[in-house]
């Protein structure tokens, strides 16, 4: 089906994504924080709850006319470990219901917790959102909710904002070598899962698709120790800069901007 699997734990073992890296990970470069202003850098981390969300979404650019969605990749905490769903639309049909079991899922939990959050790394998730609200016409006033309550976190604005790393580049794979075990797997690197689903529409082999979650499933767990390493630097810097100026982000107005109701409301008419 579209939905392969329920729930994963992701245990720290051997080298795979979940190991305890962080400080073999710290030597590797200097990395200091930066005086931080409102709504920038660590300024722009909310408070971590355990009803946090991470983020990865897998997407197939050729597999369509307009490209495919294909993988949303979730890492909730239980017990201090990150477990892992994978939910799947590997056809254009099966494209909708896939994000709107996603978009329910964050909505269900958000009711329940308002104070939880979805962190993604980049752009490209909170763009795919928007994209798949769009495309099928569907979730728009959950869409809205979630971008005008600021749910929506993206670390690699906090890392290029907060962070100063002795890394050529700022992609998640390079700010990893700070916290996490270098990754073991078939499929290592954004460019080899895309070539790996186009195999996969060809073969058919079920066997690709394990381990495009397994990247995929690599990429959520970072990004949930990512956001538990810059907690880590923010609580030294706190120690080390008192005066700086540390708050968290202030809650949002409940009404939406108005770009943003103008641009929710051409959705709608389409």
């Amino acid at each position: 089906g579209d939905a392969r699997g329920s729930g994963r734990r992701v245990r720290g073992e051997g080298g795979r994504a979940g190991g305890g890296g962080g400080e073999r990970g710290r030597g590797r470069g200097r990395i200091q924080p930066e005086g931080e202003d409102a709504g920038r850098g660590m300024g722009a981390v909310p408070e971590p709850s355990v009803w946090d969300l991470m983020l990865d979404i897998e997407a197939g650019p050729w597999a369509t006319e307009v490209g495919l969605e294909y993988l949303r990749g979730v890492v909730e905490e239980v017990d201090g470990e990150p477990r892992y769903l994978d939910i799947w639309a590997t056809s254009k049909e099966a494209e909708k219901a896939a994000f709107e079991r996603f978009i329910r899922l964050v909505i269900d939990r958000l009711d329940a917790h308002p104070a939880m959050h979805v962190y993604h790394y980049g752009g490209y998730e909170a763009g795919a959102i928007k994209r798949l609200m769009q495309r099928h016409a569907t979730c728009v006033d959950e869409v809205d909710r979630l971008l005008r309550g600021d749910v929506l976190v993206d670390l690699l604005n906090v890392v290029r904002q907060g962070i100063r790393a002795s890394v050529e580049r700022y992609s998640l794979k390079d700010i990893e070598k700070f916290y996490m075990p270098a990754r073991e797997g078939p499929v290592t690197d954004a460019g080899f899962s895309v070539v790996a689903f186009e195999t996969w529409l060809k073969e058919g082999d079920p066997a690709i698709l394990d381990g495009i979650a397994l990247y995929n499933r690599d990429d959520c767990v970072s990004t949930w120790m990512l956001r538990a390493w810059l907690e880590e630097r923010r609580t030294e810097a706190i120690e080390r800069w008192p005066d700086l100026g540390w708050d968290r982000p202030f809650a949002v107005a409940p009404e939406p901007s108005a770009a943003l109701t103008d641009w929710l409301q051409k959705v709608e008419d389409r």
